[in-house]
């Protein structure tokens, strides 16, 4: 396995103190992702899914074990942040757009926070936009946007940097099912365009039977399914 287009979970666990007892999320976890390829991860809820989700995006800590991103350490990283933004991008179910910027400069955000110069930022931007065919709405705020185009701005403001992976966590969970499709093509397409490995969680089987890999969690244990 090429370490330098993987990101690995090793014996990932996960405990919260509670009612004054400890309570076992995540039971020792462990998993390998390629870049370019697709995978699901299902489960009902309360399973752990989402905890392990934020851990693998390095958006929370594991009690135990390492996420490794192209073999170096994602929580014990002097450059952390930079990580983060730059091969990683994260989709939640809600959208969490900044309301007092456009459209335009809520994709140019990954960007400006990278140090990229301005224009590029801006024609990239624009091109991310074009993509998906929301040139016509890029001067406008996201309160004018339906929830769909809401979520899909969310979606290309999370792929802006070309992430290595992109975790999608319940994407489509406050979609109806046009706009839920339009999403997942949005992000399928984005795998193949940029290599991007794509993890994504959802209860919706049509969406998940899309992906080329899925996993099942189950008592903070992962097992493939398929």
């Amino acid at each position: 396995m090429d370490s330098s287009q993987s990101l690995v979970a090793k014996n990932i666990t996960k405990v919260f103190r509670q009612g004054g007892k400890n309570l076992d999320v995540l039971n020792g976890i462990s998993q390998t992702f390629e870049r370019g390829k697709s995978y699901a991860i299902v489960g009902v809820s309360g399973s752990g899914k989402s905890t392990f989700m934020h851990i693998l995006g390095g958006l929370d800590h594991p009690s135990s074990g390492e996420v490794l991103l192209f073999g170096n350490h994602l929580h014990k990283n002097a450059h952390r942040s930079m990580m983060l933004n730059t091969y990683l991008g994260f989709v939640f179910q809600f959208h969490y757009l900044v309301k007092e910027l456009t459209v335009l400069e809520n994709v140019m955000l990954p960007g400006l926070i990278a140090g990229m110069a301005q224009l590029e930022t801006l024609a990239r931007a624009r091109e991310l936009l074009d993509f998906l065919g929301m040139s016509a709405k890029a001067d406008v705020y996201p309160v004018a946007l339906s929830g769909g185009e809401q979520q899909r701005v969310s979606i290309v403001r999370a792929m802006f940097n070309r992430p290595a992976f992109l975790i999608a966590d319940e994407p489509t969970g406050n979609l109806d099912e046009g706009n839920a499709a339009q999403a997942i093509k949005l992000l399928l397409d984005g795998c193949k365009a940029w290599n991007m490995g794509l993890i994504l969680c959802s209860h919706d089987r049509h969406i998940y039977d899309q992906m080329g890999s899925i996993f099942r969690m189950h008592q903070g244990v992962l097992a493939i399914e398929k």
